[in-house]
Formats: C-alpha cells, structure tokens, sequence
C-alpha cells in the first residue's frame, strides 16, 4: 500500500488522514510557518519603509518643479470596478490607496521617544500628527457553484426502482466491520476570503448556493429587501414541485384550489385575531403596548372587517385549526385528538425493595400515565418535508482557508455538517452498502437533542422537563433564531407521579426511601426513552427512510443522535452516573480528587485514554446489579450494590445504551460540554465569588470601591454590555448574560484593589481575569481554524495553572469567608439539620466537575463543531416559548394544552409572514443652545441602512449652524480651536485623493473650499457597517452622549506592525455642502461631505506591551488639548467599527489634557477625564478576532494585525514549555473541609441559578425589543 511522507519531516503514514494529524502537531511545519510569517512580515515592514521615503522624495521634487500640478483624484467610477469592495457613499471621493499600505503623508501614533520626558509626572500621551489609513471591506460572497453527478427521483417522474422488504428489527453492525477506503476530495473554487470546500461527494442540492444578504445579515437596523409577497396558503400543504431539476431553489409553489387564501379560517380578520392571540409578544401583559399590538396586527392589517367578526368565537376556530393541523400530518388517524402526531403513552417502572425477593418481570410496578410525545421518526420526515429543509444541507464537507501568506489551508471548524463527528458519520453510511435495489441520495440528519426543566412561573411549583430536537442539516445561525422554529418539540418528560408513595407502601408496607425514588426517577427517564426509539426508527437508522423533499426529490435519510445538550444533573442522569460521584465526568472516569489536574500533560492523557465506553461489560455489570436488589432483595444504595459497581455507575439499564449498543454509537460521545451552566454561571461565578470574599476582608470600602466601578463601566452595543446593578458584590438575580459582562469588564474593575496587601496578588488577579477573558473568548468562538484551536489548547493548559496558583497563593494571603447571602443560606441550612451555624473557612476549591470540564472544550469543538452549535442557551430560549403558552392554559393538566398551542403558533406563523410596523418618531423642538451634538430629544430620523454602504449618516437638513456664528460661540472651547482651517484640509485632503502633509495646505488652498450658505449640519448617529470573523455582517451604532468611542487602522506605515490601531472619541457627526472651486481639475460644483469630529487617544508611553499574550489591555490616554493635533476630522469610511473603552480606574481624574469646561466632553464625565482608559478587547468575539489577529473575515486588516496572530499562535514547544511549568505547581490544598465540599455538591444538585438558567441576554441568543426585530446570536 503506498505510503505519504510528511514533507517537513520525513515521516510516513499509510493513510491520508494520518498525515492531517500529525500535521496538526507537527513541530517542523510549526516552526516552518512561524519562520515563514516573521519574514513575510520583516518583508512587508522594509518595503513600506522604502516605499513611504520614494513617494516623500518624488512628493517633495514634484512641488518643487510644478508647483501647479496636482494628482489625479480618484472617482466613484474607479471604485466601482472592483465588485469585491464596499463603496463609499455617493459624493464621498477616495484615494485609491492599497488597504495595508498608509497614504504619504503620515504621523506616529507615539510620539518620538526623543521627545518623551520618560520621568515626567503628568505621562501625558503625545502625539505628531493623526491620519488613519484608508479601510476597505469585505463583502461575504456565495461559494463557488456545485455540479451535481448523483441522480434524482421525483413522485411525479420516473419513481424508484422496488426496494425489498426490510425486517422490522435493526441489524447489528458486525465489530469486525472494515475501516472505509480514503475517499477522493472533491473542491470547490476559493471564494475572495480563500475558503473552499472540500467534499466526497457533492450534493444534489446546496442551500448556501441561494443564500440572500438578509441571512447574514445580524443588525436589526439594517434594510432588507423583501423576499416577495406570500401566499397565505404556503403554510398550509401547499402543492409540492413537480420539478426533477434537483438544483433549482426549493419551492413551496403558491397554487391552491381554495378560493379562501385564509383557510381554514373563514376571513381575513379571523386570522388575523388568531394570529395575535399565538403572536410571541403577547404574555398576558396587556397594558398600553397591549393594546398598541391590537391596533398594529389587527386593526391596521389589510382586509379587517369588523362586520366579519360578529359571530367569530375563538374555541370554534382553534378546533378548526386543530382538525386542518392533523388533515396535515403523515398520518391522519393518529390517537391524541388527531393533533398532528402527538400522542399519550405509559410505562411500567419495577419498584425494588430491600428484604424482598423477586425477579425483575415479577416485581411490583407502578404505572407513570399520560406521557407526551411525538414520533421521533415522523418529526424527522416532517421536517425534511417542510419548505424549512430548503435551509438544510445534505453533504457535509470540510471548509478549509488558503491564505496568502501560508503554503497549506487551514481547516475551519464551525457547524454541525463541517465537523469531524458528521463526516464520520456520514462516511459510514455512504461506504456501507447501498438498499438493494435503491440508487437514491443518501442523506445523514443529524438530530441534536435537549431536556431540562423549567419552572413555569415566578410563584408556585408548576414546572415542565421539554425534549426538544433540532437537525444539525440547519445553519446555526439560522436554528438560532426562535422565529424559525426549528427546535421541534419531542416529548414532555413526566415527573414521578404524586401515587408513587402509595403504592410503594401498598405493596411494601412502608414509603420508599429517597435513595429509592432517585433510582425511580432514573428509570423513569430512561424508559421513556426507550418508548421514543421505536423499532420504526431503529429500522431506519440502519436502513434508512425515504423522504420526498419540498421540491419533489426522494432521497433516502439516515437518522443519527448527533449531541444531547443538558446541565450537569440531567447529564449524569443520562449518562447513567452518580451525581457527584467519585468518578463525576460523563465523557471520562477521571476521580473526582484528581480534577485540580486539569490543563496538566497527565490529566490530558488521562481524558484520552480514560474515556467512557459503552462495553458489553458494563453493561453485564449493570445487569448483575439488577439482580441483586430484584432477585437477592438488596438495597438500591447497598453496599453490596456499590461494590458491583465501579467507576460511579448506577444500576438503570440505559435507553441509549440497549437501543444503539449493537449499532455501533457510543452514547458517552453525545454529551457535549455546557458553557453557559459551566462556566458562566459555574466556573467564572465561582472566581468572581472568591475575588469578592478577598474584597470582604480588605474591608467595607474595598466591596464598595468595587461596586462603585462596575455602575460606571459605560454600556456597549445594543445589549452587548448592559449597565451593571447597583451592588454587584451581592451577586443577586444575575444571569448568565450578566456574568459574561462582568467577566468581560472585569479586569479594568478589580485593578489596584488588592495592591495594598499585595502587589503580587493584584498582578496575580489581573493575570487570571484577563486570561479567564481570552479563553471565554476562544470558547464561544462561532468561527474557529486549526490556528485558533490550537492556541485555545495552550489557553486551556494556562488557565488551569493560573487558576491553581490564585487558589494556593490567595489561600496563603486571604482569610477568606462565607458571604453574607451564603452565611444566611447556611444558618437555613443549619437550622433545619439542628446543627451549629458557624462560618469556617473558605477556601477556593478546584475539585469540581465544572473546572474538569474546562479541559474538554478544545476536543469538543474539533470533533463537533463550535460550541453555539449545541448550547444550552437555545433549549433556555425555547423555554420561554413554553412559558409564553403555559399562559394560555387553565393550569390543569397543562402539559397536553402546551403541546396543542405549540403546534398552532408554529403552523400560524407559517400561514403568512408577519409585517412589521414601523414606528413613528415624535418630533421635538430644535435646541436654541449650540451644541457640537444632538441631545437624546433631538428627531433625526434614520431609515434603515443598506448592509453594503460603510457607514449611514441620515440626510436630514434640520439641525444646521451658521458656521461664522456656531463657531462664534464655542471660541472659548480650546477642542474647537482652528476647526475650520482643520476642517478644510480634510476636506481638501479627500477632494484631491492625496493624504495631509505635515505643512497644512496654504490659505489660498483653503480658499478654493467653501460651504454652501455657510453651514454645517449636524446628526445624532453614525451606522458602521463591517463583516465579522465569521464572514456575517454587522453594524454598530454610535453618538456623541454616549457610544463616542472608534478605532481606525494605524496611519503610520513604521509603527502600524506594532500598534495596528488608532482610536478616538466622536465629538459630533456633520455633513456639508462644498464648492470647490480650484481651477486645475474639474470637481462638481457642489458635492456632500460627512464628517466626524473627534478627540484622540494616544497610546500610553508607560505600557511597553499590550495585548491578549501579554494579558494587558491597551492602555489610552488624551492627548493635550494644546498639541494641535488632540482635535481632528474623521472619513467614516475609514473607520473599522465602534470599540468599548473602560476607565482605567486605579487612576483619578484630571483636568490636565483639556483645562476647564468643554463641549469636547460627555455631560457624565463632569468635565474631568481619566487619567488612563482601557480599550476592551474581549468585549464581544469580534473584537477579539482583531486583537488576537487571523480572523477569516478580516481580510481588510489581516496583514496588519499579523504581529498579533504571531504572538498568539501556538506551537508544540510553547504546550510542552507551559506543560513542565504547570507539573511544577503545587497541588490542591488539602485543609479543604468536609463542609465545603458538601456545599459545592448541594449548590449542584439544588441548582442555585434557576433564575441565571433562564435568563439570557442577546449574546445568548435573546432577542431584543419589541417582536423579534433582533434575533439569533449577537455578534461575536
């Protein structure tokens, strides 16, 4: 069998694959890419240098010799011959300057260390001149078209060949089954990114080949076209297409024998009163928004006749509804009311009982009635079948990225059908043989599964345990979205029922005991399981089920359990553990005294070669247990039964395992890690506690220091950092969205508190946070590369040595204890149990599943795709759904009533597409006062903003100034010192196509510009277009008062390779209308500039390095308002987005870089500046990508932010490196006492954050608003 050779070196493998492993790891290749980017970057660096002099040199003999002549300026024409950029607004006129190279004339970003006073007291910032460079984006662009080679069949044409009989009972896979030939790629062309696909096979259809601007599009704001009008009739069993063409868009075709498009109800204004009635807004709180949504989705609809509503009664027309539902369904005489395919079942579950003896089929039973459920087979064809599976894909293939400076692509890694995991699974279907008889396309629907329960309302004990099922065919970014529906309801888990107890002491003679009702409420969960794998499905599984698609094309599905998200307790529950048991991970049977290992070389081995596997003996254990406590009549929690079990199993034969066992699937593998329960509101929640503890014993003013800080942490985004509470060290009612923020902002509030005690421990502190940060970051990445992953590794390892160290040094320096709330929830403890109420010690424990499993993540990600994949944040969302139906009920066996009003939202929300009002904006008084910015009362109505421009800057003439008179009256103000010169030299600047020089222009230069009317006008906000990472697109929206702060590529070509950016705050947005009227090229007459004018930032001269490697955030300070380049004029072309700067605030105020009142300030600032700010780079996962560089869809600013990507990309001898320091570091404290641990392991099973489960925020996938006008993920 010929062999390939790893080129760098020289090793053999006899499989392709094999070479792609050892590639990853691969020291040599390392090393050679490492090599390769230093020089590449050397290069560049040397060739700006040389190119920057020979245009200064040819710049000064050209003045010199013709004074008259000028360059030629750069028109929207020019612009427009290249598709792949964005454009710059109309009457906007640009140089044509090369996005990475700066224009001629620049300055520093610092100033010269010659002119630094390195011992000056004030450490203010200098600065030379400011001049960004020019930005370009990126559009993301469809991939490359696919030919389709596999042949289709339709019902309407020829129809598939006789398929024998398959029996009822799945075939066992045979264990000596032969690993698949390596198949042949098959790529697709590079899109302007450098991505391709690589695929086995193409298929017959691909979604992302009809994707439209609006599904990548993620700002509420931004104006998409609209689709089309829809038929009404669409959502209801509209006629499949006749069409074979299997590469033709799936099509719901809009032909209906109805003449009522609004069947079946009899009229417009019925449906319309049904609509509202399922609307997700409506929640019973009615109020004044109320009755607004009456008007708006009732009254105002097109078609509302009130005379039709007379005899109209809600009951009658949702039974209509219910029959047209199950006329719908695959089969039309199922039980349960004929509602589309749901049913009720029961199970028997056998009760043991110590002392009695019996076999397992003759021990008493109680009866669990009136299970809900679906048929999880028919929930797939269903959704296959419906015009959603337009959205789905049916190839998995790798998506890999060729980049310039690289000799090899790089594997991305991001949703379901690109990971590892699915193209396993998918390579064993295709190699194994086809259905006799069968040549359709075989497809692989990977089903990802959630459970959890849920309270269903604030008072009382109402709670609900959904199962809900999603398909990983779907783009995440799409099955995000609650307005798709693509989270299909599958059963509602019953609890133990109220009987239990009497029969259990009807057949015993006395009530089960709580270790006998935990071993129930495991049975019961896993028998209902076992009743959702119906032979039907297991049939299919192997065999496959043919399903005719929405555009007439039969293929042949494969169902496949591809993930099972779920918090901890219903995990172990599933997994068929202990909760907290010795051996407490459901993926690994590491002990629970060895979790502090993690991130160490050993506990990395020990995951890898310690995993769980479903094993014909475990499950003889399993069994013989059984018999022990049936036949030999022993307790459930015996000793007898602990010693016949190792490694923290339970006695409970599991569903998974005796459905898929013989199947080849280990069920272990489907446990997918849980950011939200495990580390926003488990691991971090843990760290911010303990810090807040060591705040406690610095003193009062310490905690009140803290809570001081985060109140004036400024807001970001819409809804990205939201203002904090007023006490955060209570830490009560947060939720998880809230604990990402105050990791986020925390390193800038925690800094200096404790330097007083110890510096070492502040330093310590800043370290921890800061990486805590980074690995957050990496950890929700929805885009990640081989490059990423493997600097997410090297981030793993360092934040389990941090963390070691913060809890043994913090142990040595802190007399750390309880916190108030936890001392009152222990005396409540105490008092129940009878015992004494006194406050030991607390000390930091790492012995906990939640920082074990920190150390899976990077595995999880490779091998299924990034985490927003299979977050619990999605069934969390689903939940209010639930609980937004739970109102509609009578609170009487509300469980039926849910699933009954689940499926009629989800079929009204199909019937037609809901309109969106537009709000009217109330218009106010102009301001008499002049005011460089608009206040929040000023009406400046911006539409909608087309995701292609850069920037919106509404057209409104309102608000002008005469500029004579406007500028009169700010003369005092030293920020509007020279404004107009300034501003006719940046005018200048963009109507001549070349950069300022250093010598301004002269006045007879700037005598060629005027403004028409002498005015300028003035706006309330600026819209910023950008593509993320992730290749989405995106916008952020700032003002004056209060999102001020942007950055800008570095201008200076010698400093941009270490400091890439610039940043400042905005001191008004403005438009104006010049004349040009210089005489030696021809300009229109009279053109429109927008304009911001802004306050620069500086770098501070005391922060050498800065950076995710470093763990320091950029530090900032003003420049002085007598340096005359503190004020300047911004292109918004040029900016990149907005950015979050936070006060640095271990400094005070001064009043030293802009002496005395100034409209340049914000009015919250009190006409004081802080001394420092901090530029947060963790502040969403963008922002992120542009400080750790090699973002995929930061194509504009790869290049110059390579000496971030250099400095963050691992290498196997950094692992090794940070792997013996680690093996170093001294173990888990062991004066850890027995109380402590008995809290840990209450507050997991109790569940302390039912309230910070179910809250979440738009980085969580909560929409914003009214409706659903902000929906899916925020960005990243």
């Amino acid at each position: 069998m010929p062999k390939v050779t790893c080129k760098t070196c020289g090793d053999l493998f006899e499989q392709g694959r094999g070479l792609s492993n050892h590639q990853r790891k691969c020291i040599g290749l390392k090393r050679l890419h490492k090599e390769t980017l230093k020089r590449r970057t050397e290069a560049v660096r040397a060739l700006r240098k040389r190119e920057k002099k020979h245009r200064k040199e040819a710049l000064l003999n050209q003045q010199a010799e013709h004074k008259d002549h000028e360059p030629e300026p750069t028109n929207n024409e020019e612009l427009e011959e290249d598709a792949e950029m964005f454009m710059h607004p109309e009457g906007d006129v640009e140089p044509d300057v090369e996005p990475d190279v700066a224009p001629e004339h620049e300055s520093q970003l610092q100033p010269d260390n010659q002119d630094l006073d390195v011992n000056s007291q004030t450490g203010r910032p200098k600065r030379q001149r400011f001049l960004p460079a020019a930005f370009r984006d990126f559009i993301p662009s469809q991939p490359s078209a696919l030919s389709s080679t596999i042949p289709t069949r339709t019902r309407y044409g020829s129809t598939p060949p006789a398929i024998d009989p398959i029996s009822p009972e799945p075939e066992s896979r045979s264990p000596s089954f032969e690993p698949p030939p390596e198949p042949t790629m098959r790529c697709t062309e590079p899109d302007i990114f450098g991505l391709f696909r690589e695929y086995t096979e193409f298929p017959s259809y691909e979604p992302d080949n009809h994707i439209s601007l609006d599904e990548i599009c993620d700002a509420a704001t931004f104006n998409i076209p609209p689709s089309g009008p829809r038929n009404p009739e669409s959502g209801f069993g509209a006629p499949k297409c006749t069409t074979s063409d299997s590469n033709t868009r799936f099509n719901s075709l809009s032909a209906s024998n109805s003449s009522n498009p609004y069947a079946p109800f009899p009229n417009a204004s019925t449906y319309h009163m049904m609509k509202f009635a399922y609307s997700e807004s409506n929640d019973n709180s009615f109020g004044l928004a109320g009755i607004q949504r009456v008007n708006d989705e009732i009254i105002q609809q097109p078609g509302f006749n009130p005379e039709e509503l007379r005899t109209f009664n809600a009951h009658t027309e949702a039974k209509k509804l219910d029959k047209y539902i199950a006329s719908q369904t695959f089969q039309s005489d199922l039980p349960f009311d004929n509602h589309a395919g749901w049913k009720r079942s029961s199970v028997r579950i056998p009760l043991p009982c110590a002392g009695h003896k019996n076999t397992e089929d003759q021990a008493p039973t109680v009866v669990v009635d009136d299970i809900i459920h679906r048929d999880l087979l028919e929930v797939m064809k269903e959704a296959y079948s419906s015009d959603a599976s337009s959205e789905y894909h049916l190839r998995g293939y790798k998506q890999m990225w060729q980049r310039d400076d690289r000799p090899d692509p790089i594997r991305i890694h991001g949703e379901v059908y690109t990971s590892e995991a699915f193209l396993e699974m998918e390579n064993e279907v295709l190699s194994s043989p086809a259905e006799p008889g069968c040549d359709l396309e075989r497809v692989v629907a990977p089903i990802m599964v959630y459970s959890d329960s849920t309270h269903l309302a604030s008072f009382g004990t109402a709670s609900i345990c959904p199962g809900y099922v999603w398909f990983g065919s779907q783009s995440k970014y799409s099955r995000a979205k609650p307005s798709k529906f693509a989270a299909h309801h599958l059963v509602y888990f019953p609890s133990l029922p109220k009987h239990v107890d009497d029969d259990y002491t009807r057949h015993f003679g006395h009530a089960p005991s709580e270790a006998v009702k935990t071993h129930l409420k495991r049975e019961l969960k896993h028998a209902v399981w076992q009743l959702l794998f119906t032979a039907d499905f297991l049939n299919a599984y192997v065999h496959g089920t043919v399903v005719e698609g929405p555009d007439g094309v039969l293929r042949r599905l494969y169902p496949r359990i591809f993930t099972y998200s779920a918090d901890y307790p219903e995990k172990v529950l599933l997994a068929s553990i202990k909760n907290l048991g010795t051996h407490f991970c459901p993926r690994c049977t590491t002990e629970k005294k060895s979790a502090y290992e993690m991130g160490t070389q050993k506990d990395m081995d020990r995951r890898q070669f310690c995993r769980r596997v479903d094993t014909q003996n475990r499950r003889k254990m399993i069994e013989r247990a059984r018999k022990k406590f049936f036949k030999h009549g022993k307790g459930v929690n015996s000793n007898s039964i602990d010693q016949a079990l190792t490694e923290s199993w339970t006695p409970t034969r599991n569903a998974f395992s005796e459905a898929f066992h013989d199947l080849g699937l280990n069920y272990f593998r489907l446990f997918v890690n849980d950011i939200l329960h495990e580390v926003e509101v488990g691991m971090f929640k843990d760290v911010i506690s303990h810090l807040i503890r060591m705040c406690h014993t610095m003193g009062k003013d310490t905690v009140q220091e803290l809570n001081q800080r985060f109140r004036k942490v400024p807001t970001f985004g819409r809804g990205t950092i939201r203002r904090f509470v007023d006490n955060v060290s209570e830490l009560k009612k947060l939720a998880a969205r809230d604990f990402e923020d105050l990791l986020q902002c925390a390193p800038a509030c925690f800094e200096g508190l404790f330097a007083e005690k110890s510096q070492e421990i502040d330093d310590l502190v800043q370290d921890l946070l800061a990486h805590f940060a980074t690995w957050h970051a990496y950890a929700k990445l929805r885009l990640h590369t081989e490059l990423t992953l493997e600097s997410f590794e090297l981030a793993t390892t360092e934040l389990g040595h941090l963390l070691r160290k913060f809890a043994h040094e913090t142990a040595k320096t802190f007399d750390t204890r309880l916190l108030p709330r936890e001392v009152a929830a222990r005396a409540r403890r105490k008092a129940n149990n009878g015992s004494n109420t006194d406050t030991p010690r607390k000390l930091f424990n790492l012995n906990t599943y939640k920082f074990h499993a920190l150390g899976d993540y990077p595995w999880t990600i490779r091998t299924f795709g990034t985490t927003d994949s299979y977050s619990t944040q999605l069934g969390e969302l689903e939940h209010r759904r639930v609980k937004r139906l739970y109102i509609h009920t009578n609170k009487i066996n509300f469980t039926f009533q849910i699933a009954r009003h689940e499926q009629r939202r989800r079929v009204l929300k199909n019937l037609l597409q809901q309109k969106k009002t537009s709000k009217q904006q109330e218009h106010a008084t102009r301001s008499k006062i002049s005011q460089p910015s608009l206040t929040f009362a000023d009406s400046d109505p911006l539409p909608f903003t087309d995701p292609l421009t850069r920037y919106h800057i509404s057209s409104n003439t309102r608000f002008s100034e005469n500029l004579t008179t406007w500028l009169g009256g700010l003369q005092d103000d030293p920020a509007f010192t020279n404004f107009l010169p300034k501003l006719k030299d940046h005018i200048l600047g963009r109507l001549l196509g070349v950069a300022q020089s250093d010598t301004t222009f002269s006045e007879a230069e700037r005598a060629t510009v005027t403004f028409m009317n002498n005015r300028i006008f003035r706006h309330k906000v600026v819209r910023l277009n950008y593509t993320t990472y992730d290749l989405r697109r995106n916008q952020d929206s700032c003002n004056p008062r209060t999102h001020a702060d942007i950055m800008m590529l570095s201008g200076d070509s010698e400093t941009r390779a270490e400091h890439p950016y610039w940043f400042a705050r905005i001191i008004g947005i403005y438009h104006v209308d010049v004349v040009y009227s210089g005489q030696r090229q021809k300009f229109p007459v009279h053109q429109k500039f927008n304009f911001l004018y802004v306050r620069w930032f500086g770098l501070a001269r005391e922060q050498d390095r800065y950076g995710i490697h470093t763990k320091r955030m950029p530090s900032l300070g003003f420049i002085d308002a007598h340096d005359p380049e503190a004020f300047g004029f911004v292109d918004p072309s040029d900016v990149i987005r907005a950015c979050h700067i936070i006060p640095a605030y271990a400094y005070e105020k001064t009043t030293q870089f802009l002496p005395g009142p100034s409209l340049a300030r914000q009015e919250s600032d009190n006409n004081e500046d802080y001394f420092r700010y901090y530029v947060n780079m963790w502040v969403d996962r963008d922002m992120f990508m542009r400080f750790r560089g090699g973002g995929v869809g930061h194509k504009a600013t790869l290049l110059a932010t390579s000496v971030f990507e250099e400095e963050n990309t691992a290498s196997m001898g950094d692992l090794e490196e940070l792997y013996d320091r680690v093996s170093t570091m001294p173990g888990e404290d062991d004066d850890s006492t027995k109380d402590e641990e008995e809290e840990e392991e209450e507050s997991e099973r109790a569940g302390d954050n039912v309230e910070a489960e179910d809250e979440l925020g738009p980085e969580d996938g909560e929409d914003i608003g009214e409706g659903e006008n902000f929906e899916g993920f925020a960005e990243y």
